[in-house]
This record gives C-alpha cells, sequence and structure tokens, in this order.
C-alpha cells in the first residue's frame, strides 16, 4: 500500500533527514584516530564481567519458560552461551578437564560425546529451560513445608496429580520433560525423571530401584525412586503413586501416605510390602529378598554431566542460583554423583554396583529426530493449547490515511476477518504448572467463557477442527482447575470440578481413569474416605491405574473389606455345615407294596404302642375271610365292613402320626378298636 503525504509535512521530513545527516558526519570526523591499545582495550571491554552477566543474563531470560515454549527461538541464547563459555570462562578457576577414559563403561556413543562436549546446543537451551522451571515448582509447591521430608512429599504428590498415566496400547511418541509436563500426560519413568529433578533442586540426591532382570514381573514396569535423606533411603512408588507406607503411617488420621518406609524399615518388616498385594495371586513385585541387593541407576543426563555446564553453574547466582550440573565423577566443585550415592547406599549397595539410567537421555535424543508420521501426531497433540480460537471481524481504518485510488480498491474490495490463535491454554498451563495457582484458576476460567463464546460464531463453528480445539480447551481446563483446587486445600471446589469433567465427557474423556482417583481423594479429604467404595471398587486389571485404585480402596474401606471377610467366612461355615446327613430309618416314611409305612420320629413309652398295629394287622386278616364267604348277608356285611373299615385305619394313622407317649390314652384307645372287632365279629 503507497501511502503520500502533503507537501509541507514532506519538506519538514526531509531538512529533519539533513539535519541528522550533517551532525553524525560532524561527530565522526572529530573522533581521534583509533590506535592498537584502544583495540586492545575494546577487547578486554568486550570480556568485561558486565558484558558477561549481560549475556548469562540475556540468554536466561530467553529461555524462561514462559518465554522460550512462546515467542523466544532457541537460537539467540544458544548464541549468547557459546560466546559466554569462549570468553568469560576462566579456565584458571575452573578446570575443563573432563576425559573420555574417566567415562569409559558408563556412558557411551552419542550420549559419551554430548557430555564431553565444550559447546552448548538446543538440548542444552531446553535443559536450562526445564530446570529454572524446576527451581520454581519446588519453591512454590513445596516451600511452606517444614522439614525436607515434608517438602519431597509434597513434591511427589504434585508429580502423581499433574502427570497422568498413559494407558496401555495408548499410542505414544518421545516427548521431551517439558512437553510431559505440559501435556500432563507420560509413562511411569517420566514420573521418575521429573520427581528426581525437582528433588535435586532441593539439593537431595535421589536414585532408581529397579526389579533385577532374574525376577520376572511380565510386562509391567515397576520402579521404586529411593530419596537419600538423613541417612535414609526413603521409597516412593511411581506406579501406584505413593510413598510406600512406613511403620509410622496412620491412615485413620492421615487421607494421604506421609510418612515413607525406608529401606532398612521395609526390610527389617517384610509385612510392609506385603501389605500392598492387590490378592493373593498377584502380590506386590518388590520383596524384601529382592530389596536386599537391589538394581540401582543414578538419575541423569549428559548435559548434568558436562563441564560446560559445571562452568554454567559456578557461574550462576542471585536470581539464577538453579542447579545446571551434577558431574557422575568427582571435580573440583566437590563430590560427584557416583560417590555421593555410593556412600549413601550404606550396606545395599557401593560405588561399583551402580549404573547410570540412560531412559531419559535416549529420549530426549528421540524427541528431536521424530519421522513425518510422529511429527503429525505431535502437532495434534499440541494443537489445543493454541485455543481458545478466536474470530476477529474486520474493522474500518481511517481513510485520511489513503489516497483516492486506494480508497476505490479498498471499496471494491470485500473485508474479511481473521482466525487468531491465543495460546492462552498454553500459558496457562505454564502458570499452573509454576505453582501460581490462583492465577491459573482465573485464566482457566476465563479460557472456559471465551471458547464457549467463540464457538457459537458461525465463522468459527464451520471449522470443526478449530471447534474441537476449542472444545478441548474447555475440557481440559475444568480438569486442571480442579488440580489447582485440590493443591489450595479447596476440596469441595476440587470435587466439583472433577464431576463437572466426569459428566461433561460422559466419563470418555482422556483423563477419567484418573479422575475418579482424584474423586475419591477430594471425597476422603472431607473426611468420607467410606464413600469412596463404589468409584474404587472392582478397578479393571488392565488399566494403568489398578494398583492404585486397589491401594486407595483398601485405604480408605478396611471397615467395608473387614466385614465382607466376615460375612464370607460365615458363609463357608454355612456351607460345610448344611452337607446331607443320613437320617435314621424311623424318621422316614417309606412306600412298600403300595402301602404306606409311618415310621415314628420319637419312641413312645412302653410297649403298648405296638398294640394297635398288632390288632389292625387281626383286623385286616379277619377282613379278607369274611370277603371269601359266598352268602348274601356276607356280601351285605362285607360292604358294611369295607365302609368301616377307613375309619378304623385312620384312627390308626392318627395314632401313629400324632407320636403320642401317653399310656392312659392309647389303651383308651386299644378298647375301643376291641368293642369295635367285637361288634363286627356279631355281626359276622
Amino acid at each position: 500500500m503507497v501511502y503520500t503525504f502533503s507537501n509541507k509535512k514532506f519538506q519538514l521530513f526531509r531538512n529533519m533527514f539533513f539535519i541528522m545527516l550533517f551532525s553524525s558526519v560532524l561527530f565522526v570526523g572529530c573522533r581521534p584516530p583509533v590506535t592498537d591499545s584502544d583495540e586492545e582495550a575494546d577487547q578486554e571491554n568486550i570480556s568485561s564481567e558486565k558484558d558477561c552477566d549481560d549475556w548469562l543474563d540475556s540468554a536466561f531470560d530467553m529461555l524462561g519458560p514462559d518465554r522460550l515454549i512462546i515467542t523466544a527461538s532457541p537460537d539467540m541464547p544458544v548464541s549468547l552461551l557459546n560466546q559466554w563459555s569462549e570468553s568469560c570462562i576462566d579456565l584458571d578457576v575452573i578446570q575443563m578437564t573432563l576425559k573420555k577414559e574417566e567415562l569409559k563403561g558408563m556412558l557411551d556413543g552419542e550420549i559419551l560425546d554430548r557430555t564431553l562436549d565444550q559447546r552448548f546446543d538446543i538440548i542444552d537451551a531446553m535443559h536450562i529451560r526445564d530446570n529454572l522451571l524446576y527451581k520454581e515448582i519446588a519453591e512454590n509447591v513445596a516451600g511452606y513445608k517444614s522439614t525436607e521430608l515434608e517438602q519431597v512429599v509434597e513434591l511427589f504428590d504434585f508429580v502423581v496429580r499433574n502427570i497422568g498415566l498413559r494407558e496401555v496400547g495408548e499410542p505414544t511418541i518421545p516427548l521431551t520433560a517439558f512437553r510431559v509436563m505440559m501435556f500432563g500426560r507420560g509413562a511411569v519413568e517420566d514420573r521418575v525423571w521429573l520427581f528426581s529433578n525437582l528433588v535435586r533442586q532441593l539439593k537431595i540426591d535421589s536414585v532408581l530401584i529397579s526389579l533385577s532382570t532374574d525376577v520376572s514381573n511380565g510386562n509391567k514396569k515397576t520402579y521404586l525412586v529411593g530419596v537419600l535423606l538423613n541417612s535414609g533411603i526413603h521409597l516412593f512408588d511411581p506406579l501406584v503413586g505413593i510413598p510406600i507406607p512406613g511403620k509410622e503411617d496412620n491412615p485413620e488420621k492421615d487421607v494421604l501416605v506421609t510418612k515413607p518406609a525406608t529401606l532398612t524399615e521395609v526390610i527389617s518388616n517384610p509385612e510392609l510390602l506385603s501389605a500392598l498385594d492387590i490378592n493373593k495371586e498377584e502380590p506386590y513385585p518388590f520383596t524384601a529378598d529382592i530389596l536386599k541387593k537391589p538394581d540401582v541407576y543414578v538419575i541423569g543426563d549428559s548435559s548434568f554431566y558436562s563441564d560446560r555446564m559445571k562452568a554454567l553453574q559456578f557461574s550462576l547466582g542471585g536470581s539464577h542460583s538453579v542447579i545446571m550440573a551434577d558431574s557422575l565423577i568427582n571435580n573440583d566443585a566437590g563430590d560427584g554423583l557416583l560417590t555421593r550415592v555410593g556412600e549413601a547406599g550404606h550396606d545395599f549397595w557401593k560405588k561399583e554396583d551402580l549404573k547410570v539410567w540412560d531412559y531419559y537421555e535416549k529420549q530426549n535424543l528421540a524427541a528431536y529426530k521424530l519421522d513425518e508420521n510422529q511429527i503429525k501426531y505431535l502437532e495434534a497433540m499440541r494443537a489445543p493449547f493454541k485455543s481458545p480460537v478466536k474470530f476477529e471481524e474486520p474493522f474500518e481504518r481511517s481513510r485520511a490515511t489513503f489516497n483516492d485510488k486506494d480508497k476505490e480498491s479498498r471499496d471494491k474490495k470485500k473485508l474479511k476477518g481473521r482466525i487468531v490463535y491465543t495460546k492462552d491454554l498454553l500459558k496457562c498451563r505454564i502458570i499452573q504448572m509454576t505453582g501460581k495457582l490462583p492465577v491459573a484458576i482465573k485464566m482457566y476460567q476465563n479460557i472456559q467463557l471465551v471458547a464457549k463464546k467463540e464457538n457459537q460464531k458461525p465463522e468459527i463453528n464451520a471449522n470443526s477442527s478449530m471447534v474441537q480445539m476449542n472444545v478441548i480447551a474447555i475440557q481440559d481446563g475444568i480438569f486442571w482447575r480442579g488440580i489447582c483446587s485440590y493443591e489450595l486445600e479447596d476440596y469441595e471446589t476440587a470435587l466439583a470440578r472433577f464431576l463437572q469433567y466426569m459428566q461433561l465427557t460422559k466419563v470418555r474423556g482422556k483423563w477419567s481413569t484418573q479422575c475418579r482417583i482424584l474423586i475419591s481423594q477430594s471425597i476422603a479429604q472431607l473426611g468420607k474416605p467410606e464413600e469412596t467404595g463404589k468409584l474404587l471398587a472392582n478397578p479393571s486389571p488392565n488399566s494403568i491405574y489398578y494398583p492404585s485404585a486397589t491401594f486407595w480402596y483398601k485405604r480408605w474401606n478396611k471397615k467395608t473389606i473387614e466385614a465382607a471377610a466376615v460375612k464370607e467366612k460365615e458363609a463357608s461355615k454355612e456351607k460345610k455345615e448344611s452337607k446331607p446327613v443320613e437320617d435314621k430309618p424311623k424318621e422316614k416314611t417309606a412306600e412298600k407294596d403300595g402301602k404306606s409305612e409311618v415310621k415314628k420320629e420319637t419312641k413312645p413309652k412302653g410297649k403298648s404302642a405296638d398294640k394297635p398295629v398288632e390288632k389292625a394287622k387281626d383286623n385286616k386278616e379277619k377282613t379278607v375271610k369274611t370277603d371269601e364267604k359266598p352268602s348274601g348277608k356276607s356280601e351285605e356285611n362285607s360292604k358294611e365292613k369295607s365302609v368301616d373299615k377307613p375309619e378304623k385305619t385312620d384312627s390308626e394313622n392318627k395314632t401313629k402320626d400324632s407320636g403320642k407317649s401317653d399310656e392312659g390314652k392309647e389303651k383308651s384307645e386299644v378298647e375301643e378298636k376291641k368293642s369295635e372287632d367285637k361288634t363286627s365279629d356279631k355281626k359276622e
């Protein structure tokens, strides 16, 4: 677009230009000639202490977590760091003498080459950015705790809440630690790496304890993190998401585990580990015998181990007092990581037994070498962080700045709005991770309002991908608001946010399984742990959260579990007692030859009980004899007897069924039957 000025303005501009040009020539002409001594002085000024500090300040400012990922490029801070390294490192003070032979057997390949390199690269820039973030998290999240152990436990819980575990079979690509933190989702190893680096900023060492190679645990990767503090090795399980409960742990008092067990403690008390069994068929993978001689790894990477980071660490101070270097071997800065960890192992391991954990190093290097498909997947993961996506309406510019020709062309051109990616979700997530929770909550609320409003606009609604980005921003924002409220100990609000997320995603969101755990923890924190049973009972064995859900269910529902055990025991006892027992012959009613014989349940007193039976038999025999007579009278008599016969049998059966043992009654019944027999005989 061509802009025109009035003649008066143009003349004024031209006059000012010539005045400035004349002044610059005048000053240059008056400058004394440059000598060799002046050039040497300038060279010394370049390497002055002030310049060195300025280079570091500028580089660190560009590498701030809230700047590098959003606005700055890593190329400029890397250039400043190398300029500082070449001009400002005093080799008389800082020994850059790390040799390949010293690291033989511990590092190899690209990891070894990076450790020995003296120049900074992009991975170093990310390393500085990450540790600046770790320092801020450690101070804001755990700084208020009174003891170091309490700070360590607080940081572990923070990692477990903010880094959800990917489910088995979920697609994944190599990710840097920073991306894992931003996405809030990773592997068990990512939890280990983040937790270890957070406690490092507290100047506390930690190790990875793994199952020995000869111990089979299926396809599950099982680790413990040992924090070396107060002459003890405190144990944390990153998969279950708990400090291993120690002898002082009190579930009745503490909702979460606040008293971690030490390695010495669990070996002396094996029941502390067996209490973590899922069931009899699925025992806890670590036992006291395994932990007596564990596989132990030191945690770090080539940036931590290098001389260039050691030199940078030596020069830092004030606002930049952050741990950037942690050498493997002893040097002029002090004992190396291997020596410190070896001495802290006591009788469990020696320095010679230690290995170097290279998971994160390989993961980090692979994250910068993604193939085309992996890059597409990464972009899809990053897309929601550009939200909320906004549509800006076209606006009218002042016509006074355009000439007539431009006015005509502009009037003919149709004005269009534009799509704006605010990246507010990314900014808010970084603020949350640094521990500035109240600010993050307000930003998440605003993101939700803006995203809903923008999705109602036809320009946005016409693009389904942009609508989906805003929808994900709303869902993630609600979930992360719940985590912020939980960490602020506002458990009622946290519970409301988690339930809102589950309702919004119809229990199918990517955070749904983790959300169940957080809902249960919120309910337990509100003093109602017994109400968590329905949420945690019967978790899917295929879920990565299966061990975690089982642990919390057992911890908060002991009364329910005990009652169920008692009920099951009673049912088993009743089942055994209800086995069929053979009855005595006298207690049965048997059918023989078409005639029913009723056995008495109780034996009556005296022998008179047998008399009615014998008399009945005599009467039957008599009845059969009378039926044999051919005379007509006998037929009539037989008819009368056939009528009388049932009455006699009924009285007999009644006598037998009643089972009465009273002899007086039996005698009267016998006499009546005798009189009836006499009457029948007379008739015959």
